[in-house]
């Protein structure tokens, strides 16, 4: 996928999140709007692996360094690079005592997995297993980039707006403290 339908695809997961923390009654404007930064910041953060990405191409000198050493779809897109970031997130809010940026945390975590989500669309998959098992998971073999990616995004959107819907309804709300 683009990184313009990253971005696209993790505002709307982000509004999504923010959506969901105003239902279960946070009403911080600073901790609403950071969870939509977060998320949009994680959105593209798995394509720091290629130097052409959106922020590859800002972080030029580490996108380097971590596409020699990982490639572009390797451990960045994998769930156990997702556990180890929220480890790490887990980690300083409890050494710095700064539990109440939970939100921020959430946003970038949802962020990252929207992004293996929608890459799951594209031909060339997502290893989720990496490294154990560098099998990669696709939905489809859509082409990124062809015309079929903007229906495909649409199709991810709806889904995030459908289960925030639903997990709101039914009371069920990400954790606001850890």
């Amino acid at each position: 996928m683009t990184g313009k339908h990253h971005l696209t695809a993790g505002t709307v997961v982000g509004l999504c999140t923010a959506t969901s923390l105003i239902v279960s009654g946070v009403r911080n404007p600073i901790f609403i709007g950071g969870t939509i930064l977060t998320a949009m910041l994680g959105s593209l953060f798995p394509d720091l692996d290629s130097r052409t990405s959106k922020l590859g191409s800002k972080l030029k000198l580490t996108s380097a360094i971590i596409s020699k050493l990982f490639g572009h779809r390797g451990f960045f897109h994998s769930l156990l690079f997702s556990l180890v970031i929220a480890g790490l997130c887990i980690f300083a809010f409890w050494k710095y005592d700064i539990s109440e940026y939970i939100y921020l945390w959430q946003g970038f975590i949802i962020g990252i997995l929207n992004h293996l989500f929608c890459d799951m669309f594209t031909k060339g998959g997502v290893p989720f297993l990496y490294p154990f098992c560098k099998t990669k998971f696709r939905l489809t073999k859509m082409k990124s980039g062809s015309k079929f990616e903007t229906l495909s995004l649409s199709i991810v959107c709806l889904l995030c707006i459908f289960l925030t819907y639903v997990l709101c309804k039914e009371g069920i709300f990400l954790p606001t403290q850890l």
